[in-house]
């Protein structure tokens, strides 16, 4: 698969009063369009709530038959005039 073959990226930014039923069914949603969920989040609670977020999400992805692994990774994001380093959990989704 070339890089032009790749499904699209949907990022997903996660704060630490993101709800986690809502956030969930967003990620659904972008696995049942195809597309990659991406979650990028900075700080311990945004983290706290995308896991829960991914929990959730994959228990409703299992109903259709898939399962959602995700791979982290950091990058560097410009918030307020400053460098910041953010977390991403990249969704890859396989079929049971």
């Amino acid at each position: 698969m070339t890089d032009t073959d790749s499904p699209e990226r949907k990022i997903l930014r996660v704060a630490g009063g993101t709800g986690v039923g809502s956030l969930a069914s967003g990620i659904a949603r972008v696995v049942e369009e195809g597309m990659i969920p991406v979650l990028e989040f900075v700080g311990a609670g945004a983290g706290n709530q995308a896991i829960k977020g991914l929990a959730t999400a994959n228990s409703l992805l299992a109903r259709q038959g898939r399962i959602l692994h995700v791979i982290p990774c950091f990058v560097t994001r410009m918030v307020n005039k400053k460098e910041r380093t953010a977390m991403q959990l990249i969704g890859k989704v396989y079929d049971l």
